[in-house]
């Protein structure tokens, strides 16, 4: 069997497929189950699934496609660390926390979608993606974590809504070409020229 299932929890994975659906009834994609596949280019993830585990796609170096589902409600630490081929990321509506570290290195993510749901974006969950080059912060985020998108080296533009209160160390350590965006007398505004950040008001 290529899938090991215990309880609706998706425990490992001994194929080889280049392009896999996930079975249905799975809720949970457990802890690392896919960490260093490297035959991998695309998954499947089917609605029913809830939870996205710690590493469960971390260093999949040639995955270039991940379809994830409205139901899932958690993206864990680390999740899709080190995909390189990653180029888009469309986070469901569900979720309201993304783990941290959970994008970080996919130097090919060029574009990804933030739902407003979200509450919170852990340290370093963006960091290293050097494709990455605009990003909208929905209303709602009250904290972005340490290193969110430090060395993301192409950003431009963030926008950073008015519940934001707190931006962790180095967040945007190594953007050199970013331009900061939020309301006029907002936590951001103080944040970016606090920083010696260009900053434009919405």
């Amino acid at each position: 069997m290529e899938f090991i299932i215990e309880g609706q929890i998706l425990r490992d994975y001994h194929g080889l497929s280049e392009a896999i659906v996930i079975p249905a009834g799975v809720k949970e994609i457990g802890k690392s189950v896919f960490q260093g596949d490297k035959s991998l280019r695309s998954v499947v993830i089917p609605e029913g699934v809830e939870k996205i585990g710690d590493g469960a796609f971390a260093k999949c170096e040639n995955l270039q496609s991940v379809v994830i589902p409205e139901s899932v409600t958690q993206i864990g630490w680390a999740a899709f660390s080190g995909c390189w081929g990653l180029k888009s990321a469309d986070i469901p509506e569900r979720v309201t926390e993304i783990g941290r570290s959970a994008f970080s290195g996919c130097i090919k993510l060029g574009r990804v979608v933030i739902p407003e749901g979200i509450r919170k974006i852990g340290a370093s969950t963006f960091e290293s993606c050097k494709s990455l080059k605009a990003v909208v912060i929905p209303e709602g985020v009250t904290e972005l974590g340490a290193c969110i998108f430090a060395g993301c080296v192409k950003l431009q533009s963030v926008s950073i809504p008015l519940s934001v209160v707190e931006i962790g160390e180095y967040a945007f350590k190594g953007c050199e070409e970013l331009l900061i965006r939020a309301p006029a007398g907002s936590y951001a505004e103080r944040y970016a020229k606090g920083k010696d950040i260009p900053f434009r008001a919405l």
